[in-house]
Formats: C-alpha cells, sequence, structure tokens
C-alpha cells in the first residue's frame, strides 16, 4: 500500500514539474491564441473589416488591441477629399502591409508618411489600403477600382507578383472564430458554423486545455504532426480560425496577369493616379520582369536573409525592423522613379 502511495506521490511530481518546467520554457509558443475578429463577408472583394471594430490578437511573438478606421481599414482615417497641396499615397498590400500582424507600434506606413515628410515640402498623407490573406490578387485589384481611387491617391503602390493568384475566400466572425469558406458554395459558410458549434460544446476540454501546459503541448503535437478531420480541427481550435477545405487558388497565366495589370495602370490613370506595382524579393529575383515595356511602373522591395527582421515565432510576418526597411525601399521608389520624383519636388501653391 506504501508502494503504490509512493508511486502516485512520484507520478504527481513528474506531472507538476513538466507542467511548471513547460511554463517557463514554453509560455510564448503555447499561449491561448486569440484570431481578430473584424471581418465581414463582401460580395465585391471576398471579405473586408467591419468600419470601427476593434479586435484583439494573441499568437506567439505577438499579443496586442487593434482598430479599424470608419472606413474599413486598418490605421489612420482621412477624408476622401485630400488636403490642399497634400501628397497622398495609396498602399494595397496583404497581411504585412496591415501592421496588424506586426509585433510593434509603428507599421511600414506610419514609418514611410515620415520620411516622405523629410523629403518635401508638401503635407503628406499615407492611406492604408492593405486587407491580410494570401493570393487575393484580383480581388485588390477590385478594391483599388471601386474604394482607392475615390480617394483620389497620386500613387499607388500595389503589392502583388507574377503570376496573380485568386483565392475565392469569404471570412466572417462566429462565436468566437473566424470563419472562411467559398462563397460560391451555398452550404460552406454554414458548414463551418456547424464545425465551430461543434468545437464550443467541447466545454470540459476546453477548460483543461486553458488550465493546463501539457495538455496544450499535446494539442499542438498532435494537430502538428497527423493529418486527418481530427488534427485539422484541432489545430483550428487552437488557431481560432476555422477555413473550408474546398476553398481553391487559380493561378493566372503571365501573359493574362500582364493584361490585367496594364488595364488596371489605364484604369488608374484615367483617374489621375500612378500606379506602381511593387513586390518582395527574398532572393533578389523579380517576377515583373514580364511587364518591362509595357508601361506599368514596378518596384522590388529587396527583403534581406536576416531573421532580426521577423517574428522569431512566425517567420511570415516582419516586425518593425522589417517593416522599416519596408518604408525606406518604397522611398527609393518615391525619389527614383522618375514620375514620383517629380511628385515629391513640386512646390506648394501659395
Amino acid at each position: 500500500m506504501k508502494k503504490k502511495w509512493l508511486i502516485l506521490a512520484a507520478a504527481a511530481a513528474a506531472v507538476i514539474l513538466a507542467e511548471l518546467g513547460l511554463r517557463v520554457a514554453f509560455d510564448e509558443k503555447l499561449k491561448i491564441r486569440e484570431y481578430p475578429l473584424v471581418y465581414q463577408p463582401d460580395e465585391f472583394i471576398g471579405y473586408r473589416y467591419i468600419p470601427n471594430a476593434r479586435g484583439r490578437i494573441s499568437i506567439p511573438g505577438l499579443e496586442k488591441e487593434l482598430r479599424i478606421n470608419e472606413a474599413g481599414f486598418p490605421g489612420p482615417s482621412y477624408p476622401i477629399r485630400k488636403g490642399p497641396n497634400a501628397l497622398r499615397i495609396a498602399i494595397v498590400d496583404a497581411s504585412n502591409g496591415t501592421g496588424i500582424w506586426m509585433p510593434g507600434e509603428r507599421s511600414y506606413r506610419d514609418q514611410l508618411e515620415e520620411l516622405l515628410g523629410e523629403h518635401t515640402d508638401r503635407p503628406v498623407e499615407v492611406l492604408n489600403f492593405s486587407i491580410d490573406g494570401q493570393r487575393r490578387d484580383k480581388f485588390m485589384i477590385r478594391l483599388i477600382c471601386e474604394d482607392v481611387v475615390r480617394y483620389g491617391p497620386d500613387v499607388v503602390f500595389f503589392l502583388a507578383g507574377i503570376p496573380l493568384r485568386q483565392m475565392g475566400l469569404a471570412r466572417d466572425v462566429y462565436e468566437g472564430y473566424v470563419i472562411a469558406y467559398d462563397p460560391t458554395d451555398p452550404t460552406a459558410r454554414d458548414s463551418c458554423r456547424e464545425r465551430v458549434d461543434h468545437l464550443n460544446q467541447r466545454r470540459f476540454f476546453s477548460i483543461l486545455y486553458r488550465g493546463s501546459y501539457i495538455v496544450r503541448a499535446a494539442c499542438r503535437f498532435y494537430a502538428n504532426r497527423f493529418d486527418g478531420p481530427s488534427a485539422f480541427e484541432l489545430d483550428c481550435f487552437i488557431r481560432k480560425r476555422y477555413q473550408w477545405r474546398g476553398v481553391r487558388t487559380v493561378e493566372l497565366s503571365a501573359a493574362n496577369s500582364v493584361r490585367e495589370l496594364q488595364m488596371l495602370d489605364e484604369f488608374v490613370g484615367r483617374h489621375g493616379c500612378l500606379l506602381v506595382v511593387a513586390e518582395y524579393s527574398l532572393d533578389g529575383r523579380s517576377t515583373l520582369d514580364p511587364l518591362e515595356g509595357t508601361g506599368v511602373l514596378t518596384w522590388t522591395v529587396q527583403i534581406p536573409p536576416h531573421r532580426g527582421i521577423w517574428n522569431p515565432h512566425d517567420l511570415t510576418h516582419l516586425n518593425e525592423s522589417g517593416h522599416a526597411i519596408v518604408a525606406r525601399s518604397l522611398l527609393e521608389a518615391m525619389t527614383g522613379i522618375e514620375e514620383c520624383r517629380e511628385m515629391l519636388e513640386s512646390k506648394p501653391d501659395g
């Protein structure tokens, strides 16, 4: 009997030590995650942010509150009519451009506005129309044509590469989760909601997960190591994001991508805007070479191979230092592209 109690005591001590060890060594990696509940479906561009929404994001390496402006975009708001003599720049990018997923406070939008102010006598306004989500190039082209040009920017930086890619994806918020689904499938959103309801019914499991780092570590291991429906749903539970598996990505040919960007360039030009198609490059190469000779202005933002410019737990999103590199590169575009430089050097009226 005494031996049995000794075994139980040793087992309990081992569990307690394992729990304490995980809390000390992996507190950040095993933190409770929160996905920002700031999305609404949109028939025209799949989804957009909810105007004036407030959200919270909690992932390894990042924890912060965020606010969407009254127009439904990240960053400070600006009136549709730009200020007298103002130099207005529009940024259209994905998640890195939003700044939502950036560890730090000053995104490249903020830093670019400050840098441009040091290089011109004109008031500078940098508007951020970015929406997070990859492979949404055609949706973002629609956004430029319908939303961005109404603000009368002098320059539109559109971050995209060739070939253009399009994922037909909608997002919505439901019961503490972000759900992502194919809007052309009439059953997809309801199916996502049903699965979220199923996850939320596991209340005892949720209590265990919140209370024990051992349970969190076991769940992470299972979700990362195995395939199948149970591992998939466990991963959705951890991330607080449920994405329907039937969403497809369409990749345009290089020729069709060039045609789309040429038409966009002509459209924004008719509205008095200058389009610059920019891209991120991690290897020094450019995918925008097919645009050479078309009249479409291009720029490559070179991202150096330094781990210190990324969220160390998420090597897909730049930190504040990485955003500084992007801001400086876009400043170089403004000073290096002749049409942009002329705007910087023009003097305010009066």
